[in-house]
């Protein structure tokens, strides 16, 4: 396996390795955009182990990603220089109709620690680095220049506005913005937001989606038919 891993590092053209990671890809799931420069960015191993997943019907363009991350359905995360860092069977984990716009960086654990000699990282992970998840939960949309800090949950429906650095937690339909950033408001009132959390819209098929995208249905008794 070593042996094989050398000579795919060493000897193989990298549009040749793009063509066989676009394959594996192919094979794994359905209907998935990805960059010629995201494929690049992947390691061939975290492909064959699953340890990054995607779901069908998603896209990214010029992501980066390292180790331990899942997307789901119909998610994208648009271009360029969007960083996925997650480590130490730490995860990221995007959920299934998320916007996650340009340049917007997330990393799962913190290797600087103030109360050392040193800021200085030196290599120990069990003492050094501080770990943690990062969940992006359905319906949320990133705008571009954020920043998502390790231990932080984004719940559903959630909009972060562009130039963000999230600090905290974000609840259901929030709209976390402004410096000191904060929930500066919510996007629906919370009888209607208690509805959507019922319906569990996001785990709808997508036409059922497009068919009830204005909310009309919430007008007759929250019924989504």
């Amino acid at each position: 396996m070593r042996l094989a891993y050398f000579f795919w590092n060493s000897f193989l053209p990298n549009f040749f390795k793009n063509f066989i990671k676009k394959k594996i890809l192919s094979i794994q799931y359905k209907n998935i955009n990805l960059s010629r420069w995201t494929i690049q960015k992947i390691s061939i191993l975290d492909i064959i182990n699953k340890v990054i997943q995607f779901d069908n019907n998603v896209s990214l363009y010029e992501t980066s990603i390292r180790w331990n991350f899942k997307i789901w359905e119909y998610s994208y995360i648009n271009w360029p220089n969007t960083f996925l860092f997650s480590l130490n069977n730490y995860k990221i984990e995007i959920g299934r109709y998320c916007c996650v716009a340009m340049n917007t960086n997330m990393i799962t654990y913190n290797d600087h620690l103030s109360n050392k000699l040193t800021n200085y990282p030196f290599i120990d992970y069990k003492e050094q680095h501080h770990w943690w998840d990062i969940i992006i939960w359905n319906d949320v949309w990133i705008w571009m220049n954020c920043i998502i800090l390790p231990w932080i949950k984004i719940w559903n429906g959630a909009v972060i506005w562009a130039w963000t650095i999230v600090t905290k937690d974000v609840p259901d339909y929030a709209i976390y913005a402004w410096n000191p950033w904060k929930v500066i408001k919510y996007r629906f009132d919370e009888n209607t937001i208690n509805n959507l959390l019922k319906l569990e819209r996001w785990n709808w098929d997508i036409e059922k989606v497009k068919k009830n995208y204005n909310l009309d249905f919430l007008n007759n008794n929250t019924k989504n038919e």
